[in-house]
Order: structure tokens, then C-alpha cells, then sequence
């Protein structure tokens, strides 16, 4: 009796829009391993079972048994709506040159961006500000990819504009005190304004961070010189952003933490000869510094997340297979690729709160890429993707 009633109740489950996907590879970006000859029990664009018993024959199947599936990508630090036309030579001058352009430019650059990331297998950024006006409601506009942003972030003082830049810049960040008022899907606060060398209040910072707590948001803390990372690490911020600057001890206490180290790699995309020249060496410097942090957090057991920093418009460029490229490089540094695609797909989503995806899980959105060759193989099959789907649907 209890067999028949377990059927029973799984028929009742198992409705007309529940589908079957019959994986040949599967990554479980949990693990950081693959899986053979998985099914997936898909219903209402969200995973309801891996493996089950029994699968009522009316279900229909989607066939990928000689394919390879990943999550979908997230980026966990994006800039879609910033452009920097020195290229790396002399950010602060590059964000002076365009906070002041206009509000719609911006979003036309964002939502361009936005469509290249969705067309390469990405399906989140998480993006860090340094959109001026533009408004979470504008943000949440954007199509093709989820797009979950902190806004301008709270600083000490300046941010990274130039020193003694006119206050009406100010639009570009928010200025730190008590009476933060945080109103959008992220907190960004700024440990430290490099180049300008002001530093925010540890007191503050913690203070800040448990006001965004009890808000149910997540907080990510900016911190690229030495001084600026130990006031991150004793905030009780989600993320570390850049750390560029941290020693071996504060590496030892990050491990201590459960606080995810979120890297940036856009200096990667210099190692391209094409675009070297249009920069100087520091972008690859600060990517073979990137390389060297990753190295000590993986070692020291540390969460490290994929995030891009990606703020250029190359000529003849293409901001999504740019995202691709950084997602290769990172074997360069000796991450394997496996390690790369964890840290792009699940140790990413576990930057933000809002969007259940990066895992193929029960309970977690049906958001997959699907490849005919292996990426663990080699990366550069990221690629070409050969279908995607989104929600359980597919999108290409």
C-alpha cells in the first residue's frame, strides 16, 4: 500500500510541464567534479530531482547523452555600465572623462553588454557600480542576462576620482556615515579610495555591514591596499573585492573567515598582444599579482569567486567571448579547469542572495550550457556553446 500510494504521489508531482533531460557529462560545480549519465527532472523552469527512481513515461525527454552541461556563468564583479578609454593606463582620469556622459549612453553600453554576456553562456552579473544616475529600476530593465548591482558604492571621501575633483561628480558614489540608506539589491562599501590613499573608518565599516545585515543584504568591500584589506577583514562583509595588496597573514585570516575572495581578472585581456599596446604593462602586472592571490587562497581553502572587472570597449571587441577569454586564463595561473569553472559558476553565486542559480541541484533554476566537447578537456570550448537553456527552456 505504501508503494502504490509513493507512485501515486509522484504521478501527482510529475505534471504536463515537468520535462526530462538525460545528461551524458554534468558538472557538479559543488564538487568541482563531473558526473556521467545523470537525468534531470525539470518543472516550472526550476529542478525538482536528479536521479529519481522513477520517471512517469508521459514526461518528455530533452537527449544530451553524449553532451557536456554546465551552469550557467556568473560574473560577480561587473562594471556594464562604466567605460574607460585610456584602457588601464589611468583609471581615475578615465572614470573623471565619463561620469559626466549622458545617463542613456550608459544604459545603451549596458544593455549591449548585457546581450554579448547572455549569447556566451552567462546568465548573472553582479555588477559593482559606477553607473552615476542611472536609477535600480533602469538596472533591472536590462535584458539578456539578470543584472544585480550594489549602485554607487559608499565611500570615505573621493572614491577613485582625482583628487580635488568637483563635488557634482559625487553622483558617481555616496558619501559614508550612519545614515546610509541602503535602497539597492548590493551594499558596495570602499575600504580604501587607491589612488586617492583615504581610508574608511573600521568602526564604520562594521557598523555599515551590520546595518545591511539586518536588512537581509549582502555587503562587498573594495579593498586593493594593504590598510584598506585589514579593515575589510574585520568588517564582517560577504566579499573581498581586488585584495591586492594582502600579505600571508591576511590571507591566514580570510581562510579564518567566510568571507569570499573575489579577485579581478580583467588585466588578463592584455595579454592578447592586440590590445597590449593599448595599454602599458600595468593591467598584466596587476593579473600576474591576480594569479599569485588565487594560487594562496586556493591553497589556504579559501571560497574564490570568478569576477571579470571588465570596463573596456575594444576596438572590434566583443565583451562576452572577452568574459570567455578571462575564464581561460585563469588556468594560466594554475587553476585547473574544473577549479576555473567552479569559481564561474557556483563560488559566484554564492555572491548574492537573489537569483538561485550556478548549481545543478535540486531547488536551484534550470540554467545550463550545453557543449559538444568537454570543457575539462580544454576551456577554449566555452567557446561555442551548442544550446543553452534558461528556466528549463531553450534560448539559442
Amino acid at each position: 500500500m505504501k508503494v502504490l500510494y509513493s507512485l501515486l504521489l509522484t504521478l501527482i508531482t510529475f505534471q504536463a510541464s515537468a520535462q526530462v533531460f538525460k545528461v551524458g557529462h554534468l558538472f557538479d560545480a559543488k564538487d568541482g567534479e563531473w558526473r556521467k549519465n545523470q537525468v534531470l527532472v525539470v518543472k516550472d523552469g526550476v529542478i525538482l530531482q536528479i536521479n529519481p527512481a522513477h520517471i512517469p513515461k508521459e514526461l518528455p525527454i530533452v537527449d544530451l547523452s553524449n553532451k557536456w552541461m554546465t551552469p550557467a556563468f556568473i560574473d560577480a564583479h561587473s562594471h556594464l555600465f562604466l567605460s574607460d578609454e585610456t584602457f588601464g593606463k589611468d583609471f581615475s582620469a578615465g572614470l573623471k572623462t565619463w561620469v559626466n556622459q549622458n545617463k542613456q549612453k550608459k544604459i545603451e553600453l549596458a544593455q549591449k553588454r548585457a546581450t554579448s554576456l547572455a549569447k556566451v553562456g552567462f546568465v548573472l552579473s553582479r555588477d559593482l557600480g559606477n553607473q552615476g544616475e542611472v536609477t535600480s529600476e533602469e538596472v533591472h530593465q536590462l535584458k539578456g542576462v539578470h543584472v544585480i548591482s550594489s549602485g554607487a558604492g559608499w565611500v570615505p571621501h573621493l572614491g577613485q576620482l582625482p583628487p580635488n575633483s568637483p563635488k557634482e561628480l559625487a553622483v558617481e558614489y555616496r558619501q559614508m556615515s550612519d545614515k546610509a540608506q541602503f535602497t539597492d539589491d548590493l551594499v558596495k562599501l570602499y575600504a580604501d579610495e587607491e589612488p586617492n590613499w583615504n581610508y574608511a573608518s573600521p568602526q564604520l565599516l562594521k557598523k555599515l555591514v551590520e546595518k545591511a545585515h539586518a536588512q537581509k543584504k549582502l555587503v562587498a568591500v573594495h579593498a586593493i591596499l594593504n590598510k584598506g584589506i585589514e579593515g575589510a577583514l574585520t568588517s564582517g562583509a560577504d566579499t573581498l573585492e581586488h585584495g591586492v595588496e594582502m600579505s600571508e597573514e591576511q590571507f591566514k585570516k580570510l581562510a579564518s573567515l567566510k568571507m569570499i575572495f573575489v579577485p579581478t581578472l580583467s588585466g588578463a585581456l592584455f595579454l592578447d598582444a592586440r590590445r597590449a599596446k593599448l595599454g602599458d604593462d600595468h593591467p598584466t602586472s596587476e593579473f600576474s599579482r591576480a594569479c599569485q592571490n588565487i594560487q594562496k587562497a586556493l591553497k589556504l581553502k579559501v571560497t574564490v569567486a570568478f569576477g571579470s572587472d571588465h570596463y573596456f570597449d575594444f576596438p572590434q571587441g566583443d565583451y562576452g567571448r572577452e568574459q570567455i577569454e578571462m575564464i581561460n586564463a585563469l588556468t594560466t595561473c594554475g587553476v585547473t579547469a574544473n577549479q576555473a569553472l567552479q569559481m564561474a559558476t557556483y563560488h559566484a553565486s554564492m555572491t548574492q542572495n537573489l537569483l538561485k542559480t550556478g548549481l545543478i541541484a535540486p531547488g536551484y533554476r534550470a540554467d545550463f550550457n550545453i557543449y559538444p566537447k568537454s570543457p575539462e578537456l580544454d576551456l577554449k570550448h566555452l567557446f561555442s556553446p551548442e544550446q543553452m537553456f534558461r528556466k528549463g527552456e531553450k534560448t539559442n
